[in-house]
């Protein structure tokens, strides 16, 4: 009884940082299985790499490579590779967001819920039990939305504004007028002088850089979906929905300034009610993630993947 009230009324949270079990880097996905890193590359007949990973729980993205974190080591797949190279993991702790670095292909930064700073580890082979701390950056405070921009700087919202760091201390403080949104999701732009605001009441902006940054375009999208990725000037949103007969459906949503929405339906979860007993939160959280580069969108996780052209929206194929 319990299983089937949830199938019929329960539906997933916003997501406030992108899912951890589903990257794209170049022309390749990559996603979180038990104890394994799973990469395709769609569109081709090529094999799909089955890396083995006790403990796997995330994985992230630099524009070339596949980032992967499990109980002990870390796997970093390059472009073109067919084997990762294994090193320790870094220091992490449960929601700690895993960031690799997008100009220097030799640090990954984490930053740890809780913590007003940010932490930058050397990528280096060892026998060691964890990667060595090189740098650390202070945030001037421990929450707010927060984003890595393709220029390498970071870029954090502090209640009051916003600051950009840079490698190195440097910082810039952008001021943030009260009468704008407070974000609860920040996304990189197609250029790299703008970025996206998505605030908790569904207003989404496209924002510049500049003090204070002004705004280029925005409209109200309705409820927050459950996870929302952008692809130059493409924005796509996983929503879920109600079907025939109550059932948990999801929804990608192709928002585009200058275009009409699309709307792709992906399908009810399904009319099993022992999909939602025990864990079934996490389970289908887990399921669902959303990742988008110029090349690919992809929705996924552990147990399923869809990838579809991020241009022309057509479905493409992942291969074996």
């Amino acid at each position: 009884m319990v299983a089937d009230f949830r199938r019929r009324t329960l539906s997933p949270e916003p997501r406030e940082q992108p899912s951890p079990l589903l990257a794209i880097a170049g022309s390749r996905v990559g996603r979180i299985e038990p104890d394994a890193l799973v990469v395709v590359e769609p569109g081709t007949k090529k094999k799909r790499l089955t890396l083995r990973l006790p403990g796997a729980f995330a994985v992230a993205a630099s524009p070339l490579a596949l980032f992967a974190v499990g109980k002990d080591r870390l796997l970093v797949l390059g472009p073109g590779e067919q084997k990762p190279t294994s090193m320790p993991r870094p220091s992490l702790f449960p929601g700690s967001q895993l960031l690799p670095d997008l100009i220097d292909a030799e640090r990954i930064w984490v930053r740890h819920p809780g913590f007003s700073s940010l932490f930058g580890y050397a990528l280096s082979p060892s026998s060691a039990a964890l990667l060595p701390l090189e740098e650390t950056m202070t945030l001037s405070r421990a929450e707010g939305s927060f984003l890595a921009l393709a220029d390498g700087s970071l870029l954090h919202f502090t209640g009051a504004g916003w600051e950009q760091l840079f490698i190195h201390g440097r910082r810039l403080e952008l001021p943030w007028p009260k009468s704008n949104p407070v974000p609860f999701r920040t996304l990189r732009a197609r250029r790299l002088d703008q970025f996206y605001v998505l605030s908790a009441d569904g207003e989404l902006g496209l924002y510049q850089l500049a003090m204070p940054p002004g705004r280029v375009w925005q409209r109200n999208i309705g409820p927050l979906p459950v996870d929302i990725a952008t692809s130059g000037d493409t924005v796509f949103l996983l929503r879920t929905e109600r079907t025939r007969g109550d059932e948990l459906g999801w929804l990608l949503q192709v928002i585009h300034p200058k275009r009409e929405d699309v709307f792709v339906r992906l399908g009810d979860v399904g009319a099993d009610a022992g999909t939602f007993e025990g864990d079934w939160y996490g389970r289908l959280l887990a399921r669902y993630g959303l990742a988008a580069s110029l090349r690919w969108v992809a929705v996924g996780g552990t147990g399923q993947l869809r990838v579809w052209d991020a241009n022309t929206l057509e479905p493409v194929a992942i291969g074996k």
